[in-house]
């Protein structure tokens, strides 16, 4: 039997995120002085913590165009495409996960 711990990826220091609006995403960081971003997907159901993936490289204005996005959702992929992330906090996806 594994624990929910066993299904978390490790933890780095997060960057302070803000709610956002969107069936995507639960809330989006930024520190302009790193060009680091971070983006907390909703979390699956019995989970608090969403996954949150960290991005090394966005501006101030591409963060500021996704969070003003009319759909953030359909905003990420030009993200995740010009700075591929890394899952920094939150359940493992799945196929990870191993069997259960």
């Amino acid at each position: 039997m594994t624990t929910p711990r066993e299904h978390m990826t490790p933890t780095v220091d997060l960057l302070k995120r803000l709610p956002v609006e969107s069936s995507a995403v639960r809330s989006i960081g930024y520190d302009p002085e790193t060009m680091t971003l971070d983006i907390e997907y909703h979390p699956p159901e019995g989970e608090e913590l969403g996954a949150v993936w960290r991005h090394v490289g966005p501006s101030l204005l591409d963060y500021e165009t996704l969070i003003g996005a009319e759909s953030i959702g359909k905003a990420l992929p030009a993200i995740r495409k010009a700075w591929p992330g890394v899952q920094v906090a939150g359940p493992l996806p799945k196929k990870k996960r191993g069997a259960e």
